[in-house]
């Protein structure tokens, strides 16, 4: 009878600790680099490919802006959207000019894929100067010093258009374009140089324990069967009278 108990219990702890279906997921930060697609594209030279320049760029001067493209390799990775609790942008400002205090950039999801060896103004865009998103966007100010890093917080971008910023990438530009005059200009790093862009995700820690209907009968179940079994140990035990 011992030994029918003993089967009982482990069979119990067994059964629910299959039961219990316990999710783990620790709070995780991933990086990306652009790889070999970062290059900006100019106005002034709209059929130019820029591959050529070690740098990337934006600026504002009435018809004379420039535009940077940037996309990361995100294959093989499939995160729960709904766990990115935030997700930054990060270029080295290393040079600017033609403006005081600081300068607003802003960034947007492409719609259309883009060869960073082939990419100019005028293609491979529907619109020149690179297809993108308008209605979703992030912003943050430049300071006029250099020699800094710069991120803008893309969290809502990668939750919102993840398929279009896995398979196209970002779009960052001047929040006013086409400024009269010399406009002012902001230079980053590309991954040609050395301090690289990279994409900061940050994925939210996350417990979940649940208990299925069929596992709360059998649990039910094996309780009563123990306890049965229990009390007929007890019966057989109680001395004659």
């Amino acid at each position: 009878m011992c030994s029918a108990r003993r089967v009982v219990s482990m069979a119990i702890v067994m059964i629910l600790a299959g039961l219990f279906m316990i999710q783990l997921s620790f709070a995780a930060t991933q990086v990306f680099r652009p790889e070999d697609n970062s290059v900006y594209v100019d106005q002034r030279d709209p059929n130019e490919n820029k591959v050529y320049q070690t740098g990337i760029l934006t600026s504002s001067a009435l018809d004379e802006n420039a535009r940077i493209v940037i996309h990361f390799d995100l294959d093989g990775w499939t995160p729960n959207l709904a766990s990115i609790s935030e997700a930054k942008l990060h270029l080295y400002h290393y040079r600017g000019g033609n403006y005081t205090g600081s300068r607003t950039l802003n960034v947007y999801p492409l719609t259309s894929s883009f060869g960073e060896s082939t990419a100019t103004w005028n293609f491979p865009w529907t619109n020149p100067g690179g297809d993108y998103d308008a209605s979703v966007s992030a912003s943050t100010d430049v300071p006029e010093e250099w020699e800094n890093w710069v991120e803008w917080d893309v969290t809502d971008l990668l939750k919102n258009r993840w398929s279009n910023v896995k398979s196209c990438g970002f779009l960052i530009k001047d929040a006013v374009e086409d400024t009269p005059g010399d406009g002012p200009y902001v230079r980053f790093h590309s991954h040609r140089k050395d301090s690289l862009a990279y994409l900061e995700v940050t994925t939210a820690a996350q417990d979940v324990a649940t208990l299925s209907e069929w596992g709360l009968v059998i649990l039910v179940f094996l309780m009563a069967l123990s306890t049965w079994m229990i009390l007929r140990r007890k019966k057989s035990t109680t001395p004659k009278l």
